[in-house]
């Protein structure tokens, strides 16, 4: 081979393998810093249309969550199967509301529900079940149609509603960016799998966190965990992220919970709750969960105070973590939120150690 050709070759090799192992070190880098996509987060595939008009969309049973090995179980929840006879000894929990109940941004082992059931049966030898009835987007009427047509079956003993400050909403934009998309997928389809992420998986890239950090950059999800690309829903965007985004935040949500179409939806759901949960005989637990890092001072204290109002003349019970928040926040420094909504796994592992005890004080479960 003339020595021009050797020299030409011997740079083409180099570069082969500098590209290589620079890419090596990039994917060694991002899984040791953990960049990148942490979550398995919800996408269109875990989605499908709901026959019930209050609840419009469920989680798709047996829809595989990511690629995690995990899928959706055969009712709906981002959790295992359960039988709907309660097991003899076994005190049942049902966890309802939107995406921070689902554990939306974290591991499902991570999630408030599966966190808290851990904490129960380690001191109980296996006696506690939580099921995770969590689904991203829901807002109030979905959560209370979902009580009436999903979890009164399983006889649960407790029920606990994480209530989020979005829930007043009357509109679940979750529900339309399924809608779009639906659309979108049948897009993609017809073209074949075409684009970056069907290209990663085309090539054996599933699995590389450097591939799918750039897969995750290109997209834009939406707050409650759309993979899609950037679908736009008739020109608009969730009025609560809006208003976050703007500063404006606590006017927004002050607003959903004195006046308007979303106070009517507020009192005609917590009533619907109340109503549900006295038939059965079954007590409720609703969680306030504060909305931001940002807690002293803390500018929707009032809000709080209308959920509370409203929940004990529904004869539900309320625990109020703002104050647990606001203390967490002082002594570490750190935020509950990797948003402004969702707790990261370290918040979420708090929130869960906190509604641990209080159940202890004041349900005496164990007695």
């Amino acid at each position: 081979m003339p020595p021009r050709k050797k020299k030409a070759l011997a740079l083409v090799c180099l570069t082969l393998f500098t590209t290589l192992l620079t890419l090596l070190l990039c994917e060694a880098a991002v899984r040791a810093l953990n960049l990148g996509p942490q979550v398995y987060a919800v996408r269109h595939e875990n989605y499908q249309f709901s026959d019930n008009p209050l609840i419009q969309y469920e989680l798709a049973p047996g829809s595989a969550e990511g690629d995690t090995g995990l899928a959706i179980s055969a009712d709906g929840l981002r959790d295992r199967d359960f039988a709907p006879a309660k097991p003899d000894g076994v005190f049942r929990i049902a966890f309802i509301g939107d995406s921070v109940a689902y554990g939306f941004g974290i591991p499902r082992g991570d999630s408030i529900p599966k966190q808290l059931e851990g904490l129960l049966n380690a001191q109980h030898d296996g006696g506690f079940e939580v099921m995770n009835f969590g689904v991203p987007g829901y807002n109030i009427k979905a959560i209370a149609e979902t009580l009436d047509a999903k979890v009164l079956k399983y006889k649960p003993d407790l029920v606990i509603y994480a209530y989020c400050l979005n829930d007043p909403q009357d509109v679940s934009l979750e529900f339309l960016k399924l809608l779009a998309a639906k659309k979108e997928a049948e897009r993609v389809q017809a073209e074949r799998k075409s684009g970056l992420a069907a290209k990663a998986g085309k090539y054996g890239l599933k699995r590389s966190r450097l591939a799918q950090l750039v897969i995750h950059m290109s997209q834009k999800p939406s707050a409650d965990g759309d993979g899609t690309r950037n679908v736009r829903v008739g020109g608009g965007e969730d009025p609560g992220n809006a208003a976050h985004r703007r500063g404006s935040y606590a006017e927004y949500f002050h607003q959903i919970h004195t006046g308007g179409d979303e106070r009517r939806n507020l009192e005609g759901s917590m009533a619907k709750i109340g109503r549900i949960a006295g038939d059965a005989e079954v007590p409720v637990l609703l969680l306030v969960f504060p909305v931001d890092n940002k807690l002293d001072p803390y500018p929707l204290e009032e809000a709080h105070g209308v959920i509370a109002e409203l929940a004990v003349a529904n004869n539900l019970r309320v625990y109020d973590l703002l104050d647990d928040f606001r203390a967490y926040v002082g002594e570490t420094g750190r935020g509950i939120y990797f948003d402004y909504l969702h707790p990261d796994v370290a918040g979420a592992h708090y929130a869960a150690q906190m509604i641990f005890k209080e159940l202890m004080e004041k349900y005496k479960l164990y007695e």
